[in-house]
C-alpha cells in the first residue's frame, strides 16, 4: 500500500470562503508544518507551481510541487518529488451552505535505493504532514468566527 495517511475535516465555512483561503499559498505556512514560505508561479491550475521553504531538520531547503487534476471547488493533487520518493497530496472538497468537508491523501511512492525504507518513509511523512487540515481548520475559522 502507497497511501501514508487520509485525514479529513470538516469546516464551518462555505466552499466558495475555504477555496479561496485554501489556494491563497501566501497563508500556506499557517497550515503546512515545517513550511516557511510558500510561492506560487501562477494562478491555481494544472501545472503551476508551488516553492517552498522546509524548515523541518531531516529535511531543509527549497522544494517544488505541481499542481494537476485541479477542479475548481472540488478538488486538486501537488505533487513533489525528492529523489526516489514521490508524494501526491490529493485534496478534495465537498460541502453546501456553511459547511465544507476537506479529504487529504497522501499518496507515497518510494522506489529506486530508498525503496527498503518505503514504510519508514511513509510514516514519518504521516507524522509530519497529517495534521494540515487541523491547522488549516483553525487558521480559517479564527479568521472568519
Amino acid at each position: 500500500m502507497t497511501i501514508a495517511f487520509e485525514t479529513e475535516e470538516t469546516v464551518d465555512a462555505a466552499r466558495t470562503e475555504v477555496w479561496a483561503r485554501f489556494t491563497d499559498w501566501s497563508r500556506a505556512t499557517q497550515w503546512l508544518p515545517g513550511v516557511s514560505n510558500v510561492s506560487a508561479d501562477g494562478e491555481t491550475r494544472d501545472g503551476t507551481v508551488l516553492t517552498f521553504q522546509s524548515t523541518l531538520s531531516e529535511s531543509p531547503g527549497t522544494f517544488t510541487a505541481i499542481m494537476h487534476d485541479v477542479v475548481p471547488l472540488q478538488k486538486l493533487t501537488l505533487t513533489t518529488v525528492a529523489g526516489d520518493v514521490n508524494v501526491d497530496y490529493r485534496y478534495s472538497f465537498t460541502g453546501t451552505g456553511s459547511t465544507t468537508r476537506i479529504l487529504l491523501v497522501a499518496d507515497v511512492a518510494v522506489t529506486g535505493e530508498s525503496e527498503p525504507r518505503a514504510e519508514t518513509i511513509r510514516e514519518r511523512i504521516a507524522n509530519v504532514e497529517s495534521p494540515q487540515l487541523e491547522l488549516f481548520k483553525k487558521a480559517i475559522e479564527s479568521e472568519i468566527g
